[in-house]
């Protein structure tokens, strides 16, 4: 079986403005999304539906992330309560034995 490596794509980005909900838009070729809520847990949800404080997957603060997304995903994150803040990172995985 065959490894992968995680290329990145883009910018790594934090965001502290999450009272309501926020688009994340995978930038062309991403596949992963690595995401950590870092003081307080956040809700997110792949379909472009709004999510609110109990809606959507929740993401528990202090944990790292490796989401598995899709160009057609429409992901959106909101805060469970006031004062959370993520940083994240697109990437695309890239076979071990590919050039």
């Amino acid at each position: 079986m065959d490894g992968y490596t995680v290329q990145r794509l883009g910018s790594h980005t934090q965001n502290g403005t999450l009272s309501s909900a926020v688009t994340l838009t995978p930038p062309s070729g991403a596949d992963i999304l690595q995401i950590q809520p870092l003081t307080q847990n956040v809700r997110i949800v792949f379909d472009g539906s709004t999510p609110d404080a109990t809606t959507g997957f929740q993401l528990t603060a202090g944990t790292i992330y490796f989401i598995d997304v899709g160009q057609d995903y429409s992901i959106k994150l909101i805060e469970e309560t006031a004062s959370a803040s993520v940083e994240y990172q697109w990437g695309q995985r890239k076979r071990d034995n590919d050039a």
